[in-house]
């Protein structure tokens, strides 16, 4: 998260060339390393790491939210923090379903919807590069 920090620090203090064009927008998902018994999504087992798997896998959105909260403290002022949905109108993951599951991505999207940008994990530097690519489109 820094890198990504770094960028929308620069775009909320207006240091940047895309400071009023730009949103960071980031959604709270299954974790990837839940604290044990809980088993990862992405391995299907306990897959824990020191530092990382410091909560269970949430089974209710009000567990979600609460989890949620504790990272919301990691970001800068001017970012958006979404929470995907677990157990709301029978919705269970969408955004982690429809975007890809990954637990770092990035997608680059231009006001017209469309995906301009995908990484499944995600690379500062080249997001920087994209959303720049992209503001210059539009001018």
């Amino acid at each position: 998260m820094p890198g990504l920090n770094a960028l929308a620090t620069e775009a909320y203090d207006g240091l940047s060339t895309f400071s009023d064009r730009v949103h960071f927008l980031h959604v709270y998902v299954l974790e990837a390393h839940p604290m044990r018994p809980d088993v990862s999504p992405y391995s299907g087992d306990v897959w824990e790491v020191e530092g990382l798997s410091l909560i269970p896998q949430a089974r209710t959105y009000e567990r979600r939210r609460e989890f949620a909260a504790m990272t919301r403290e990691l970001l800068v002022p001017g970012q958006i923090q979404v929470i995907d949905a677990l157990d709301l109108d029978d919705l269970v993951n969408p955004v982690w379903c429809t975007y890809g599951t990954a637990p770092n991505s990035t997608y680059v999207i231009g006001q017209d919807g469309v995906i301009r940008f995908a990484e499944n994990w995600t690379d500062p530097e080249h997001v920087e590069t994209a959303l720049r690519e992209l503001l210059e489109e539009g001018e």
